[in-house]
């Protein structure tokens, strides 16, 4: 598994590298409606707002709140 992200926001912009996760499609019903993952990135690269979070590695964790959605979360 492979994973590249990029992160705007109004002021800051931010690169990462996935270096471990794991996913899981969630069911409702007869339906999937999304997936969660948790893992481990990198941030290789960052400026402005989020310029904090270069040479950073955290934790993260993606769960599903709508159709096309997700909510993201980065810890220590």
């Amino acid at each position: 598994m492979a994973s590249f992200s990029l992160h705007r926001s109004p002021h800051g912009f931010a690169a990462e590298q996935l270096l471990e996760g794991i996913g899981d499609i969630v069911v409702e019903g007869d339906n999937a409606v999304g997936i969660e993952a948790y893992g481990k990135t990198s941030f290789k690269f960052a400026s402005g707002t989020l310029e904090c979070l270069t040479e950073k590695t955290v934790k993260f964790t993606a769960k599903p709140t709508g159709f096309g959605q997700f909510r993201l979360e980065f810890t220590d």
